[in-house]
């Protein structure tokens, strides 16, 4: 939500197409659904998201476990639902 870029590319992000110090991730025409790549401007609160996340040695992906990106979409929207006490659909 706070990129407004589809769920998979941010879950697949890498660290390669983050630029920290000018607050944009940049991702290649390979992964975008339009295949061209596409530059995001970074919000402090997203920018903040990112520096908490650990660089675990030999994993390019930001997020996830294994091989694969973040893929626990439905359980995280549960869990986000009952943290905001959310009982109508959105």
């Amino acid at each position: 939500m706070l990129t407004g870029q589809r769920r998979d590319e941010i879950g697949d992000l890498q660290w390669n197409e983050i630029d920290f110090s000018k607050r944009l991730i940049s991702l290649p025409a390979s992964r975008t659904k339009n295949k061209r790549a596409h530059d995001i401007p970074l919000s402090k609160t997203a920018l903040a998201i990112l520096k908490r996340q650990h660089h675990r040695a030999g994993r390019d992906l930001v997020f996830g476990e294994g091989d694969t990106g973040f893929q626990g979409w439905s359980k995280a929207r549960a869990a986000l639902d009952d943290r905001a006490k959310i009982n109508a659909p959105w």
